[in-house]
């Protein structure tokens, strides 16, 4: 497998895909991530694919997960943040406002 080369990404020390996206974890804690941004699943706001990589408002993290149409990340205290979904509902999980991520409460 060959090493590829993204501009602006350095530091990389995890990846991780979801459906048409890339999460990267970087050695300072922050990530950048890029492709489908479909219901705001990269933490984000400028529209539904963002074709080139971008910081999302986020520090300290330890670890990614990227999944369908949603983002998690785990801080490195423990607390785990989340963006996307798709049902539209105003309570449950999923009822946060789009395009940003917010602290999951895992009972």
């Amino acid at each position: 497998m060959a090493n590829e080369t993204v501009k602006g990404v350095t530091g990389a020390k995890q990846v991780t895909t979801g459906l048409g996206c890339i999460v990267v974890v970087h050695t300072n804690g922050t990530v950048t991530s890029w492709g489908f941004n479909g219901f705001g699943g990269l933490g984000m706001s400028g529209g539904t694919y963002i074709q080139s990589p971008r910081k999302p408002n986020v520090s300290g993290i330890a670890a990614a997960y990227a999944s369908g149409y949603a983002t998690f990340l785990v801080k490195a205290n423990g607390v785990v943040l989340w963006s996307g979904g798709t049902d539209g509902s105003k309570s449950g999980p999923m009822s946060k406002k789009v395009g940003q991520y917010t602290v999951l409460n895992i009972p």
